[in-house]
């Protein structure tokens, strides 16, 4: 991932408003794709994706270090606090048990 996002998107996405909408994509692909919603994401979304597979593949701080090294020309040090609350409520959205669609 380079640094082809804006510091404002960043921050719109740190939003509760950019937060829902990325919880609200998760749920959806899930609940449309089952076990390959993540690649359903992956292939529509990049930087959703990317993001989803920090939260799934790294702890908080190790995903925060991340998105620090990639994004090194912006100062995240001031959204560290809101970064940390968007990993654990992607993490608990993704790990949430959902009922299998009935056929």
């Amino acid at each position: 991932m380079s640094n082809q996002v804006s510091w404002k998107e960043i921050a719109a996405l740190l939003s509760p408003a950019g937060q829902a909408q990325l919880i609200a994509l998760i749920h959806k692909a899930q609940e449309e794709r089952g076990a390959g919603w993540l690649e359903a994401i992956q292939a529509n979304y990049p930087m959703a994706s990317f993001i989803i597979d920090l939260v799934v593949n790294h702890s908080a701080e190790d995903a925060y270090n991340e998105l620090a090294a990639t994004f090194a020309t912006y100062p995240l040090w001031i959204a560290k606090g809101p970064i940390m609350e968007l990993h654990g409520r992607l993490l608990a959205e993704i790990n949430k048990p959902r009922l299998e669609p009935q056929e």
